[in-house]
Order: C-alpha cells, then sequence, then structure tokens
C-alpha cells in the first residue's frame, strides 16, 4: 500500500468514528502516514517535525471553535500539497537538504513560498556569492529573506529600475549603507531600508545583476518607492555606519563620491549571518 492510499485510508477510518474532532486529529494524520514511509515527506519530516507542524496548524486559523470548516480543511489540503511539493525538491537538492539538518527553522519561509521558492529565491540567493549553508542559515535566523536597500528618502529609482518594476536590494546591509553613503554624498539624506521578502507582500526576488555577487544583489519585482513604503525599517546611514563600526565590521566615510563606490565595495568584507542578524537587531531596537 503507498503512502497516498494509506493515507485515504487513514482519513476513511476517521470518517467511521464520527470524523474529525480537533485540529490535533487534522495534523495528526499525515504524521502517522509519513513518518515511517520511505517517501520525501518523511524525509522532509526528518529536517523538520517542529515547522511541518507549525505550517499544517496555520490551516486551521478558519476553524471555529476549533471544529473543522470547509475553508479550513481546503486550506489545510493545499497546506499539505506544499508540504509533498516542497518535499520532492528537496529530495532532489541535497546541498539543501543537508543544510536544513543544521538549520530547521529555513523549512518555514521554503514552505510558507512553496516549491517555487527553491527554483527561484534560494537560487538568486545562491547567485550572490553566499555558499548554501549560508543561505540556508540566513533563512533560519530570520525565517525569511532579509532585504536591505540603500537609497534616498523619496527616490524614486532610475530610469531603468522604473521601467522594468524592479528594486535592486542587497541582502547585506553593509553593502546597502555603502549605496547609502553614495546618495548622501549627492542629496545628503542617505537611508538603509530593511526589509523582508513576506514583510514587503511575497514578491519576487530575483537574480541580481552582473555584479550581483560583489553586491550581494538581487532584484526585487516591486518599484523603489513601494519598497521603501513596506519597509519593516528604514535608518540614517550615519546609523547604519555607527552599527557596522560598533560591530567591528567597517569603519565608513561620512559619505561616498559616486567615484568610489566600486572601491569600497571591492576592499570591504562581506557579512556573515550572525553579523547580518546583529546588524538588525541593533537596527530596530
Amino acid at each position: 500500500m503507498d503512502a497516498a492510499q494509506r493515507l485515504w485510508r487513514e482519513v476513511d477510518l476517521l470518517d467511521s468514528v464520527g470524523g474529525l474532532r480537533s485540529i490535533s486529529d487534522a495534523i495528526a494524520i499525515p504524521f502517522r502516514v509519513f513518518r515511517d514511509s520511505d517517501t520525501a515527506v518523511a524525509r522532509l519530516l526528518q529536517y523538520g517535525t517542529e515547522q511541518v507542524t507549525a505550517f499544517l496548524r496555520g490551516g486551521f486559523n478558519q476553524f471555529e471553535g476549533g471544529l473543522p470548516t470547509i475553508e479550513g480543511l481546503t486550506d489545510f489540503a493545499e497546506r499539505f500539497r506544499r508540504v509533498s511539493e516542497v518535499a520532492e525538491k528537496l529530495d532532489a537538492n541535497a546541498d539543501v537538504a543537508n543544510a536544513l539538518v543544521q538549520y530547521p527553522d529555513a523549512l518555514k519561509p521554503i514552505l510558507e513560498a512553496g516549491s517555487n521558492f527553491l527554483d527561484r529565491e534560494l537560487v538568486a540567493l545562491q547567485e550572490t556569492g553566499l555558499s548554501t549553508p549560508d543561505v540556508v542559515h540566513l533563512l533560519d535566523l530570520f525565517e525569511d529573506v532579509p532585504l536591505f536597500r540603500g537609497t534616498t528618502d523619496g527616490f524614486p529609482g532610475n530610469p531603468g529600475t522604473q521601467e522594468l518594476g524592479i528594486s535592486p536590494a542587497s541582502i547585506d546591509p553593509l553593502i546597502a549603507t555603502i549605496f547609502a553613503l553614495e546618495g548622501k554624498g549627492i542629496t545628503g539624506n542617505g537611508i538603509v531600508l530593511i526589509a523582508t521578502q513576506r514583510g514587503l507582500g511575497n514578491p519576487v526576488v530575483d537574480t541580481g545583476n552582473f555584479r550581483r555577487v560583489l553586491e550581494r544583489e538581487v532584484q526585487v519585482g516591486m518599484l523603489p518607492l513601494e519598497f521603501q513604503n513596506k519597509a519593516l525599517h528604514s535608518i540614517s546611514v550615519d546609523r547604519a555606519r555607527q552599527i557596522l563600526s560598533e560591530m567591528g565590521v567597517a569603519e565608513l566615510p561620512n559619505s561616498i563620491g559616486t567615484g568610489d563606490t566600486s572601491e569600497y565595495l571591492r576592499n570591504t568584507p562581506r557579512m556573515t549571518p550572525e553579523q547580518i542578524y546583529e546588524f538588525v537587531r541593533r537596527a530596530i531596537e
């Protein structure tokens, strides 16, 4: 009997005794069916049972008084389908699967985004030059994709980004700070925007331009002003520069001329996932 047949048998057994009586009943089904089976879902459960449970449980916020509703069961079915699809993709991606053993909370953003995340966002993050374990570690720390944009307050973007409807962003706040210092040198009002993919409303996060490794860059599928309006936090470039100095990451000047930006990009370190997380913690406290 394959896993799908076992799943239906479990449902039939529940029906014979009065059906689903609680959220726990529903969540228990796939775990009983798949835990000991040789399937991709069973292997996914090895990476993070707690994370999968939390994701499936999210489908029951439409239950009334703890009892199943059609809407809740439909959402649960969709979430379980997503778990299955992600499991199949991870089964074919040993590097990510191995990293998830060490950083299981990274499963949360992957499940929330669905299997397309592994084909697009994950690739975009890897294309910035981060190793796969570091990408997964970053997702584990933030339970989301952290995004930083160095700009000036109210800047609508250049004509090219406006036409394409994208916002270049970095996964490294040091890079964002360098660009904000460049903006400060032009207008005197540089800022660093701190955001996450879900916080921005789940726009597409795609591979950056030809300087994507140097700039740790990705392309976010929204206009720059929309990015600014939806960002979780905005801090002055002077505060960002101070944080980097206090952390011992880099000593940056008061402003940077446009012609000097590339030099600073080439001659500064790239932040580790832990440093990025600490930067955000200090920025929002």
